[in-house]
């Protein structure tokens, strides 16, 4: 009786919620604030290849990688979810690299690894289909969904769309630099890979704390019920 009078996710209460959030806020500021400091000392260099900002997005990458991979082995219930995810970010991340591949790689480049990427997470996704299933319920039903959907569309559509060239001269005219190109491209980017890495933490949570909470209440249920029961006798 005591489980089912318990909330699964304890942790969406409001003051969770908003404690949670103002974690995640913090965050953002303070990955965004020493940009005028970074690029004072740096220059644009920062935003180019191999410069401060660049690396940035693949130390985001990574990490939602690596919670992706962790809830793979950890949420079997939920592991064609992690695991196509997981694909996902590892092929943004080969992309991300690209000029760094194809000096390493001689044939095909970024391109070849990225193909074995997307074959062997095919593979892999394909063997876990059916929970697949029960890891978009799960995702779109929390607060994840919400975070990994605006991620993305600040990465691939807007960060595309707002770093045109061709739009920042329309509104630059003859003032125009490439450089402003790539910082607006870049900075749009970088937020987006950070509310992917908070949607992988949300994602995880959700996933995690109603099995591990149900099963501490179990065990409490239980104790209590065995303690009762020695009491009877």
């Amino acid at each position: 009786m005591l489980e089912r009078k318990m909330k699964p996710h304890q942790g969406n209460s409001p003051l969770h919620i908003l404690g949670r959030y103002a974690l995640y806020t913090v965050l953002i500021i303070a990955v965004f604030l020493p940009l005028p400091v970074v690029v004072t000392a740096s220059g644009i260099g920062a935003y180019g290849e191999g410069g401060f900002i660049e690396w940035c997005p693949f130390i985001l990458l990574a990490t939602s990688l690596s919670i992706f991979l962790i809830g793979f082995y950890l949420q079997p219930e939920e592991r064609g979810a992690f695991a196509l995810l997981a694909v996902l970010v590892c092929l943004a991340l080969v992309r991300k690299n690209d000029a760094c591949l194809d000096s390493m790689i001689s044939i095909g480049g970024w391109k070849t690894l990225a193909a074995l990427v997307a074959t062997v997470g095919f593979l892999v996704v394909f063997h876990e289909r059916s929970s697949i299933r029960q890891g978009t319920v799960t995702i779109i039903s929390g607060h994840s969904f919400f975070l990994l959907w605006c991620g993305f569309v600040a990465v691939v559509p807007f960060s595309q769309i707002m770093g045109r060239a061709k739009l920042i001269k329309a509104l630059l005219g003859i003032e125009y630099l490439r450089n402003y190109k790539t910082l607006v491209h870049e900075s749009t980017e970088l937020l987006g890979y950070l509310l992917i890495v908070i949607g992988a933490i949300e994602m995880f949570r959700e996933t995690s704390h109603g099995k591990y909470l149900g099963g501490l209440v179990q065990s409490v249920s239980a104790e209590a019920t065995h303690g009762e029961r020695i009491g009877y006798r």
